[in-house]
């Protein structure tokens, strides 16, 4: 299982955001990620590694430092599907200053009520700069 550091910095976006720092990966196919209380899979550098099942999902920007930071956060009953085709893509390029990433967190278990939750919960504490709700 990965292990990872969360690290509190401002960006000079303006926004406080939280860094997070890649510290092992055992492999390939089962990297994972936390992201607030929760453990999320990714990060991957293309929506073809997402299912298209409900979940929550975080754009990440992996910065030349190494370390992700949030630029989004969303939830979708067909993650894939809303990643490939999402409104606010613009503004993850627009301020994306490395390579973006996204991981997600799928809830299988999970109605729309209970994903936008853990999407407001995350929002409160990554304060990510796209997305402002």
């Amino acid at each position: 299982m990965s292990k990872l550091l969360i690290h509190f910095l401002p960006t000079i976006l303006g926004n406080v955001n939280f860094v997070l720092h890649p510290a092992e990966v055992s492999s390939l196919d089962s990297m994972t990620i936390p992201i607030g209380r929760r453990l999320f899979q990714g990060p991957y550098l293309s929506a073809d590694s997402l299912e298209d099942r409900s979940g929550v999902y975080a754009i990440l920007d992996q910065r030349r430092d190494g370390k992700y930071y949030v630029i989004d956060i969303g939830e979708s009953k067909a993650v894939k599907t809303r990643v490939e085709s999402h409104d606010r893509a613009n503004c993850w390029t627009k301020n994306q200053m490395g390579i973006l990433a996204v991981a997600v967190f799928y809830t299988p278990h999970q109605q729309q009520a209970g994903r936008t939750a853990i999407e407001q919960e995350l929002r409160s504490q990554y304060s990510p700069v796209c997305g402002i709700r």
